[in-house]
C-alpha cells in the first residue's frame, strides 16, 4: 500500500513540474480574449493561464522586465518605451488599434481645444491616453493646459474639482461619462490625425524561446476569438 501510495505522489508530483503556469496581464478595456481568460480557453493539459488586471502600461512594462508576467496586453506607447528601455520583449499580436474605446472626456462647456486653455486634464503617465494629450498640446501649442498624473483615482479628481477632464479607458471612462463628460477627441480622431495608437500582446523573450509552442497555442486563442468578434458569431472554445 506504502509503495502504491509512493507511486501515485510521484507522479502527480511529476504532472505538476510539467504544467506550465503562464501569467497574462490585461487592461480594463474590453478585448476578445478576455472570454478566454473567463472560460478557461487558454487552459491546455499541460498549461494554466493566469490573466491578471493591470493598472497601466508602464506598471505592466516594469512586470513583464522583473519577470512577474510572461504575457502581456500593452499599449503601443508603453511597448515602444520598453523597447527603448532594452526591456526582452517580443510584439505577437496587434489586438487592436484604438478607437472610441478611449479618449478624452471634459467637463460641459469646454466644446473645443480652444477651451482647453487653462485648465487641468488627467491620465495614466506613461500610456497610449498620454501620448495622445502630447500630441494635442503639439496641435494647439498656444493652447496652454496642465497635465497631471491619475488612473482609477481621475474621478474622484474630477468631483474634487482639481481636474477638468481626462484621457482615459475601460472603467475609469465609464466612471467619468456617469459624471456628465462628453467626448472632446477620442482616441480614433487622433488616429486619423496620423498619430495612430494600437495594444500588442507583447512576450518576454526567454519565456518565448523556452515555449514557443505555449505562445503559438496563446496567439491562435486569441486571434480566433478576434475573428470571431469581427463576424459577429458567437465565439466557441
Amino acid at each position: 500500500m506504502k509503495r502504491r501510495q509512493q507511486l501515485w505522489l510521484t507522479l502527480a508530483a511529476a504532472a505538476s513540474a510539467e504544467t506550465i503556469t503562464v501569467r497574462l496581464g490585461y487592461f480594463g478595456e474590453a478585448q476578445p480574449f478576455q472570454v478566454a481568460c473567463a472560460r478557461g480557453w487558454f487552459d491546455f493539459s499541460d498549461v494554466i493561464v493566469a490573466c491578471l488586471p493591470q493598472a497601466s502600461g508602464g506598471f505592466v512594462v516594469s512586470k513583464l522586465d522583473e519577470g512577474d508576467l510572461e504575457v502581456a496586453l500593452l499599449g503601443s506607447t508603453p511597448a515602444a518605451f520598453a523597447v527603448a528601455r532594452g526591456v526582452d520583449i517580443k510584439n505577437l499580436y496587434v489586438a487592436h488599434e484604438k478607437g472610441s474605446s478611449q479618449g478624452l472626456l471634459v467637463r460641459p462647456g469646454i466644446q473645443s481645444p480652444r477651451d482647453l486653455a487653462g485648465r487641468t486634464f488627467g491620465t495614466p503617465f506613461g500610456s497610449t491616453a498620454h501620448y495622445h494629450m502630447m500630441y494635442i498640446q503639439t496641435l494647439f501649442p498656444d493652447v496652454s493646459f496642465t497635465l497631471t498624473g491619475c488612473n482609477a483615482d481621475c474621478p474622484d479628481l474630477y468631483d474634487a474639482g482639481t481636474i477638468d477632464g481626462a484621457f482615459v479607458w475601460g472603467g475609469v471612462m465609464e466612471s467619468m461619462k456617469l459624471r456628465g463628460t462628453s467626448m472632446l477627441a477620442p482616441a480614433k480622431l487622433l488616429s486619423d490625425w496620423e498619430k495612430a495608437t494600437f495594444n500588442t500582446i507583447s512576450v518576454r523573450d526567454d519565456f518565448a524561446a523556452d515555449h514557443s509552442a505555449v505562445v503559438e497555442r496563446i496567439a491562435g486563442v486569441v486571434a480566433r476569438l478576434d475573428a470571431d468578434y469581427l463576424d459577429m458569431k458567437d465565439p466557441v472554445p
